[in-house]
């Protein structure tokens, strides 16, 4: 026979093959021989056999010796052999301990057919030399296969052995056509062993798998690659599950590059290598000298094979290296790879695993890797998945990169779920960066589409010098998302990103996160980076105890996400803690890209930073894109915290929640970011170089940065004066503006905040700052406490602003805010509003406390030259502080509610100031140019008005400066324990032309708080002043000066006027009031040194009308005081004097024409001349109305005249009235004359006096005149007991506004009444007010005044009032109005009237009272009174009681439930052993509670139940046992002239038992019984009560019996035969249902449920008239009794059911059959009792018999 051929010699990756000729040598086992084995040459390659040939299986070869040929010509040593058939199961032994050798190929099993089939299947070959070699000169090979059949499970063992060519546990091949045949579990183990060429579990170039195989090689050399598996390319199958073990051996690779592998395919048609394993280890057994792998290792490969169309994955593929020896190396000379595809085709790279950790030996790597390390990888021409691999290395050094899952193919790809872990490791390449990287995930082609998902990449103690680190990258299109990076104690040089976009072409980035935990890294760090303008979004970087950076091209950046040509940045966060950054650090960045117009948004980022240093920028979204962008919602945060380890920190660049750059084309948005700057260490610091901002929008276009916020809070240093926190620049909440040429961006900067603490700022600081064209900056707010800004002595460009709006703008700075505290600031001015342009500056406030300004500080601020500005509601609060003049700097040391310098308005601004030091002055609205300056407000508060060089000083609540053109109208100004230096005023208008100061107010007050010994005002008081070039009104203006104090004085230097027209022309003084109050004429001392007059007109022909003076407890040397002082012709009417304690010695008169100006020494009112001049009207003068008022122990050493007048006379054309006019004295002295009106020649008419206590000296006259003299009046209220020759009750007094003819309606009064007067009308309104019965409605005692002028007060109530009593009854009246240490002012006001209904908080009734309320908060007093019209019981009582009815609507009888059923049907004689049973009941109910509360109630009960046993005792007796539930629905109302409803729900559960004798209860003798408990929800709601709610529970339980008594028949046919029976009964059911006792939070009534454990008795009859057992129709009489009433306790009181204890009941119904089975009744009834009692049901049941 012919010999099989040499198989072909596998080359590497090479096909080519040689053909040996050979003989094969076989022994058997039983055979011994001499140690060496000489094959002897037959020629032409023949052997003899020693033996009869075996082929095929169970062969065994034992050497004992070495083994070669004769003439050395080729042969093989075969331990099996077949040409067609197996060769299996064979064995080669050789266990020597001498040097032996082998000359030939040695062969498990060996099949050689090509066109035949067999296997070479668990063949072993095991040569081992314990003591020196074997030496094998050719390859061996396990089982060998050259034909179609399977080389499985063969295995070699080498020991000792040396030169083997190749070693091949199963090797299948099939020259000249594709066979198949699998080779699996074969198994090479090698120790201290040599290989000449490769090591391969398994090899094939047939169609089959290579899985399973397993090499082991230990303390040995191999000259070429090692393999699990090798499928060549001719192949077609999986090269799967192979191991491969290296330990302690060096493994030189094969030339054209192969390494080791666990899996090798490189099969052209396809196949996969899955779930592959190799191990290389070198430990301690190797020695110190470096262990070398001069190749790649990979754990599954595929070649670079294939077509588009081949199939196969490298997946589930494990490499692990380990070098546990403390020195030497295992160097790597090629690459590492868990699974690497490099075919083309469709295929994977996912699951693999890389493992290589040796120990920590410093800076010793054990482990050297010449390239790169990946877990998957798929190549350039295949397209699949790269996910889920992992790769971990420790203490090793790598050259070039290292990524999990490394996808370079196109079409669908992905490389996600990928890890990496490096610990100790070293990426270093001396000079390289490029093509140096550490990636999770990476997909590298720009045709690939897919993603780079949840990738992790860790690295601990390491080294990198490279491009990037990144988790997941992108340079296709797809999606780079929830990547994740983390650097500990590693020193990076590169770039560090969680996800990163590398020039692709559309990649979204989201979710990726970079984690630095000491170290270092040299460059940028990024959460997300993207180059091609896609999407960074929600990405993260946490930076903690690292430096970041700079160094070379490196920034040293940290970003949570970048971007540049355009894309969005959104949601993504940077945290750095304890940390270096050399660059800037932001959220989001879109950078700026020369020549781009990219569209892009940097919103909702955030970034923290504690307890560290930044050398660069801080931005929370920073965009310098040029398109349309925004960077909003982003959220800087920056903490230096009490654990910090350094001393000062620095932040070198600005910081900023939000930008848009200044430089750049692009328009955008740069709202709602924050900026959070905390310092809460004592002993750190914090330095800002540059400036702060929360949102910084320096775009064109339309734009936008409102909504922002910056807050900086730092702990004060341990000697609380230097700042911890220091701003080299300027702080803003949100900046518009841009420094590029032309540029003309437009938007708003609204709703910003600034918050800062214990912080120095050098430049200004602004809560919206806009710069734009045309914008607004609305609702901002600055805060500052300990706030230092200061900047030298330069003051120009420092500021401190809460809106502003730049020059030449068009916009508004409204509802801004500034609040300073403890702070001390240095600049132009501190303003909440200002506005350099055109627009409205309103309601901006500025708030300082404990503050020190040098500068100008203003709520509302024109600071323009051109601009048209108006200035409205602008506010200034100071408490403590001071601000004080800068040298050379007009307006400094002044305070201004608002200023303007244009045409604009000034209105309703204000300053309020407490405990400070002013040294120039102070304005409520100052105006130099066109404009009203008009309401507005000054309150100052225990300070100093000191002025400055003998100037200054002095305050105004509205100011027009000399020149200007406008009114100042309406404004106020408060003083209290305050001294002025200069004058005080209120409206102050020096405007040329017809220019009013009307309806302003002054109070000037020291009060018991007060601290100083005295208080001076230096010059005038005065409410309005018209100045001397102008022509108009000093109308209804009001000065209020009182000391209150018991120890201090006040001293007024000059006159007191309430409106003071100096004016040329016509004009008016009318409707002013002056007020001058103090404590007590004993205990403290209030002091006019000159003249006090209400309304004061020069010249001209004008009126004085509606002026009022109120003088108490104080004293007036000056030589008059005047309520309307007219010095020309015309009117002085309804002009008021209020004097009380006061100390007057001068004239006193209520209104006064005088035809004659002043002469230089001034006009005593006790003169008196006739007859001068005649108006222009038909009178001369017309005084009426007017009133004087005189109480307490006013001293008056004068005339005292209502109205007067010394111009005209009663008999010419035109003459002087005096009509109307009113004195009251309550109390005091008066000497010198009284008189409603006083005339020399007029007529005086209508006048009134009213006296009602005091002691009077001297005449009271209603009117006096020579000329006529009727209807004046004087009234006397003596219900105190007051001498009414000391007092004057007057018909005008304490308002400044009003209109004539005023009524005065006051009932009830209960005190001491001190003024009241000049009222048009009073209505009340208590609307929820309590009211106390037995204390005064109105009291108004001798310290305080009540001034009611020409006002009509117009009250309305909406609810009712509670009435709070000592008893159960409603009073007729109570007192509301108490004016016992107030004043109170009414200025034409109207209300409607309304009705108030009270309720007795105790008790069950309500009464309906009349209303009446004098004064608003805002004004001084109030006056309340209640009328009761009628009471009536509260409805709540009546549904209150129907709920507790309600429940036992649950109760039920037998029959409710029973329906005629049986316990044997009497028509099939079957028992009926157990129904079920429903039941729905409605009812409605009228009855009456109490005297007359009507009640109505609708009830509807469903119980549904079940007759669970029914048993016999006996035929007599029988026995009945069930459950039951029910729901009860209750609806309730109840009604007197006002209305409550009420509602019950609940449920019922029970049980219930019968016992009777016959069929059915209804044929004799029954006792039923029932047991049940219920639980109710219920609530009340009226008028009072908003929904009072209270629940109720409880047991009920009911026996019931009755006797059937049969009476007779009636008929003869089936249709109509009817069996008449008759049935009394009794019943008792005990209701313990009760509910809880609650307090009603309304109106505090207590509910307490009355009536409760009532027992019913029923007893009745029924009629039964039963028509054949198959229905009968009934109906029945009832006498009900409750043992108890059914009611309620409200408070005290106690509401019972009228009608409900006796009641007679009717009810009639049917029963009977509906189906065989199922029966049903009907049942209507009626309950009547007394007082209308009645109730009426109606009832359904049905009954299922089983």
């Amino acid at each position: 026979m012919s010999l099989p051929h040499l198989p072909r010699v596998h080359k590497n990756r090479s096909s080519c093959l040689s053909i040996f000729p050979l003989c094969l040598l076989a022994f058997s086992l039983s055979e011994a021989y001499a140690d060496t084995i000489i094959v002897p040459d037959r020629g032409g390659g023949y052997l003899q056999y020693l033996q009869p040939a075996t082929e095929g299986d169970g062969n065994v070869i034992l050497l004992k010796g070495s083994a070669q040929a004769a003439t050395g010509g080729p042969w093989a040593l075969a331990g099996g052999w077949a040409y067609t058939g197996d060769a299996s199961n064979n064995q080669i032994h050789s266990d020597v301990s001498a040097t032996t050798a082998i000359s030939g190929p040695i062969f498990g099993g060996y099949v050689d057919g090509p066109n035949g089939t067999g296997n070479a299947n668990n063949n072993q070959i095991e040569l081992k030399n314990s003591v020196t070699t074997t030496i094998v000169s050719s390859f061996i090979y396990g089982g060998y296969v050259n034909s179609s059949g399977n080389a499985n499970n063969n295995s070699i063992s080498l020991v000792r052995v040396e030169g083997a060519t190749q070693i091949i546990g199963g090797y299948v091949l099939a020259p000249g056509n594709l066979k198949e045949g699998n080779a699996k579990g074969n198994n090479v183990e090698l120790q201290n062993s040599s290989v000449a060429g490769f090591v391969s579990g398994a090899l094939s170039e047939a169609v089959g798998d290579l899985t399973g195989n397993v090499v082991k090689i230990e303390n040995s050399l191999i000259a070429d690659y090692v393999a699990g598996a090798n499928l060549q390319m001719a192949g077609n199958g999986d090269t799967n599950d192979n191991q491969v073990l290296i330990k302690n051996t060096n493994i030189q690779g094969s030339p054209n590059g192969l390494g080791v592998t666990g899996g090798y395919n490189i099969s052209i048609a396809g196949g996969s290598a899955d779930g592959n394993v190799v191990d290389v280890i070198a430990d301690s057994e190797y020695g110190e000298a470096n262990l070398v792998i001069n190749k790649f290792i990979s754990g599954g490969l595929i070649g670079s094979v294939g077509t588009a169309d081949r199939v196969g994955n490298t997946n589930n593929n494990q490499v692990t290296l380990t070098n546990t020896r403390g020195n030497g190396k295992l160097e790597i000379n090629g690459y590492v790879a868990g699974g690497a595809n490099f075919a083309t085709g469709i295929g994977d790279a996912s699951g693999n695993k890389v493992f290589i950790n040796p120990p920590q030996t410093g800076e010793n790597y054990l482990i050297d890797i010449k390239e790169y390390v990946l877990g998957g990888l798929v190549g350039t021409a295949g397209t699949g998945k790269t996910n889920k691999n992992l790769v971990s290395i420790q203490n090793s050094h790598v050259t070039q990169y290292i990524t999990g899952g490394y996808n370079q193919g196109a079409g669908q790809v992905s490389a996600s779920e990928n890890e990496v872990y490096l610990k100790g490791v070293s990426l270093y390449d001396s000079g390289v960066v490029d093509g140096r990287f550490v990636v999770g995930g990476l997909l590298s082609n720009s045709e690939g589409t897919g993603d780079a998902y949840k990738n992790k990449v860790v690295l601990e103690k390491s080294k990198f010098t490279g491009k990037y680190i990144a988790g997941g990258v992108s340079q296709g299109t797809g999606l780079v998302d929830l990547n994740e990076v983390s650097l500990v104690d590693t020193d990076v040089v590169g770039f560090v990103a969680g996800g990163l976009d590398w020039y692709g072409k559309d990649v979204t980035l989201t979710n990726n996160k970079v984690s630095v935990a000491g170290g270092s890294v040299v460059g940028r760090v990024a959460g997300a980076r993207s180059w091609t303008g896609s999407d960074v979004n929600f990405n993260s970087v946490y930076v903690q105890s690292a430096k970041i950076k700079a160094g070379g091209e490196n920034e040293g950046h940290v970003l949570g996400a970048a971007n540049q040509s355009g894309g969005n940045a959104l949601n993504n966060y940077v945290q750095v803690q304890d940390s270096q950054v050399d660059g800037y650090v932001a959220g989001g960045f879109i950078e700026h890209y020369e020549g781009g117009h990219y569209n892009g948004k940097t919103d909702n980022n955030n970034v923290v930073i504690e307890n560290s240093n930044v050398y660069g920028n801080i931005g929370g979204g920073y965009n310098q894109a040029g398109g349309t962008l925004s960077a909003s919602g982003n959220t800087v945060v920056v903490k230096i915290l009490s654990t910090a380890s350094e001393i000062s920190f620095e932040a070198a660049g600005f910081i900023a929640g939000g930008i848009i750059g200044d430089k750049q084309k692009g328009a955008g948005v740069t709202n709602s970011n924050t900026v959070k700057i905390i310092n809460s260490s004592s002993e750190n610091s914090f330095e800002i170089n540059g400036y702060v901002a929360g949102g910084y929008n320096g775009g064109v276009g339309e734009g936008g940065a409102s909504g922002n916020i910056v807050f900086i809070d730092t702990a004060r240093s341990p000697n609380g004066s230097n700042s911890l926190v220091t701003v080299g620049e300027f702080v803003l909440g949100g900046y518009i503006g841009s420094e590029l040429a032309d540029s003309t961006p437009n938007g708003d900067t609204n709703k910003n905040s600034v918050s800062i603490q214990n912080t120095q700022v050098t430049t200004y600081i602004a809560g919206g700052y806009n710069l734009g064209k045309k914008g607004n900056a609305v609702e901002n707010n600055v805060y500052l406490k300990n706030v230092t800004l200061y900047d030298g002595d330069d003051i120009d460009g420092h500021f401190v602003v809460g809106g502003l709006i730049g020059e030449g703008s068009l916009g508004n700075a409204t509802n801004n805010t500034v609040t300073v505290e403890d702070s001390s600031l240095k600049g132009k001015y501190l303003a909440g509003g200002v506005s350099q342009g055109n627009g409205l500056v309103d309601k901006n406030k500025t708030i300082l406390t404990n503050t020190h300004v040098q500068g100008f500080v203003a709520g509302g601020l024109d600071w323009g030259d051109h601009g048209n500005v108006t200035l409205t509601n602008n506010e200034v609060w100071m408490n403590g502080g001071s601000v004080s003049v800068v040298s050379g700097e007009s307006l400094t040391g002044r305070v201004v509610g608002a200023r303007s310098k244009g045409s604009g308005d000034v209105l309703n601004n204000a300053v309020h100031l407490r405990n400070v030091t002013i040294e120039d002055g102070v304005r409520g609205g100052v105006s130099t140019g066109n404009g009203n300056v008009a309401q507005n407000v000054i309150t100052i508060e225990d300070s100093e008005i000191t002025g400055w060089s003998n100037q200054g000083g002095s305050v105004a609540g509205g100011y027009i400066e000399a020149g200007g053109n406008g009114n100042t109208n309406e404004n106020s100004v408060s003083i209290k324990n305050t001294n002025v230096a200069g004058n005080v005023v209120a409206g102050f208008n020096q405007a040329v032309g017809s220019s009013d100061s009307c309806n302003n107010l002054v109070l000037f007050e020291v009060d018991p708080s007060s601290t100083d010994p005295s208080y001076t005002a230096g010059g005038f008081v005065a409410g309005g002043i018209t100045g001397m070039q102008s022509e108009g009104a000093a109308n209804n203006n009001k000065v209020t000066i009182i000391n209150t104090s018991l120890v201090a004085e006040l001293n007024v230097k000059g006159y007191v006027a309430g409106g003071f027209n100096d004016g040329t022309g016509n004009g008016d003084s009318s409707g002013n009031t002056v007020w001058l109050e103090a404590a007590s004429v004993s205990t403290s001392k209030l002091t006019v040194d000159n003249f006090v007059v209400g309304g004061y007109l020069r010249s001209g022909e004008g009126s004085t009308n509606g002026n009022t003076v109120v003088i108490k407890n104080a004293a007036v040397s000056g030589s008059y005081i005047a309520a309307g002082l007219n010095e020309g012709l015309g009117q002085a009417q309804n002009n008021s004097v209020i004097l009380e304690n006061a100390e007057v010695s001068g004239g006193v008169t209520g209104g006064r024409v005088t035809a004659t100006p002043p002469t230089s020494g001034g006009r005593s009112l006790n003169a008196a001349n006739s007859n001068i001049g005649e108006s222009s009207e038909n009178y001369s003068a017309l005084v009426q109305n007017n009133t004087i008022n005189i109480s307490g122990k006013t001293s008056v050493v004068g005339r005292v005249v209502g109205g007067e007048s010394l111009a005209g006379n009663s008999v010419t054309e035109k003459p002087a009235y005096i009509q109307n006019n009113t004195v009251v004295i309550d109390d005091g002295y008066v000497e010198g004359g009284i008189s409603g009106g006083a005339a020399v020649a007029g007529n005086v008419i209508g006048n009134k006096v009213f006296l009602n206590g005091g002691t009077i000296k001297g005449l009271v006259y209603g009117g006096t005149s020579a000329g006529d003299v009727k209807n004046n009046v004087v009234y006397l209220d003596g219900r105190k007991g007051i001498d009414v020759t000391g007092a004057w009750i007057y018909g005008r007094g304490r308002a400044s506004t009003g209109t004539n003819g005023n009524t005065l309606n006051i009932t009830n009064f209960k005190g001491a009444v001190q003024n009241i007067g000049n009222f048009d009308r009073i209505d009340l309104d208590l609307a929820g007010l309590m009211v106390r019965e037995k204390e005064p409605i109105i009291l108004l005692t001798e310290n305080q005044s009540t001034n009611l002028d020409n006002s009509t007060i117009h009250i309305h109530s909406s609810r009712k009032a509670i009435a709070v009593t000592d008893d159960s009854s409603l009073a007729d009246r109570y007192e509301v109005i108490k004016n016992q240490s107030g004043s109170l002012t009414a200025f034409n006001v109207i209300y409607e009237k309304d009705k108030l209904v009270v309720v007795h908080e105790r008790g069950t009734m309500e009464g309906l009272y009349r209303v009446e309320w004098d004064g608003y908060p805002d004004q001084i007093g109030d006056s309340i009174d209640l009328v009761l019209e009628r009471v009536e019981e509260r409805p709540e009582s009546g549904t209150y009681i129907s709920n507790s009815l309600a429940w036992s609507r649950m109760h039920m009888r037998l029959h409710d439930r029973f329906g005629q059923a049986y316990y044997i049907d009497p028509f099939s004689g079957e028992e009926r052993a157990a129904a079920g049973w429903v039941r729905q009941v409605g009812s409605h109910s009228h009855f009456r509670a109490g005297s007359d509360i009507k009640t109505h109630s609708r009830t509807a009960v469903t119980q549904i139940g079940a007759d669970l046993v029914r048993n016999e005792f006996n035929q007599d007796v029988k026995s009945v046992w069930g459950i039951f539930a029910g729901g009860l629905y209750n609806r309730s109302s109840a009604k007197t002239y006002s209305s409550a409803q009420s509602r019950s729900d609940g449920y019922a559960l029970g049980v219930y038992g019968t016992l009777y004798t016959g069929n059915s209860p209804d044929d004799g003798f029954y006792v039923d019984s029932w047991l049940l408990f219920g639980h109710y929800n219920n609530k009340l709601w009226s008028e009072d009560l908003a929904n009072f709610r209270y629940k109720s529970n409880g047991w009920v339980w009911s026996v019931e019996s009755g006797y059937t008594i049969p009476l007779s028949q009636s008929g003869s046919k089936d249709f109509n035969k009817l069996i008449w029976t008759f049935q009394p009964e009794i019943q008792l059911v005990w209701d313990g249902v009760k509910a809880d006792t609650t307090v009603d939070k309304d109106t505090e009534t207590r509910f307490k449920q009355l009536g409760t454990n009532n027992v019913s008795l029923r007893i009745g009859a029924r009629l039964h008239a039963n028509h054949m057992n198959k229905g009968l129709g009934f109906i029945e009489g009832n006498w009900i009794h409750n043992t108890k009433r059914a009611g309620v306790q409200m408070g005290t009181g106690c509401k019972y059911i009228k009608g409900g204890r006796n009641l007679a009941e009717f009810r009639a119904g049917l029963e009977g059959h509906v189906t065989k089975n199922l029966l049903g009744w009907a049942t209507v009834g009626v309950q009547a009792g007394q007082y209308g009692y009645h109730n009426e049901t109606a009832q359904i049941g049905l009954k299922y018999m089983f």
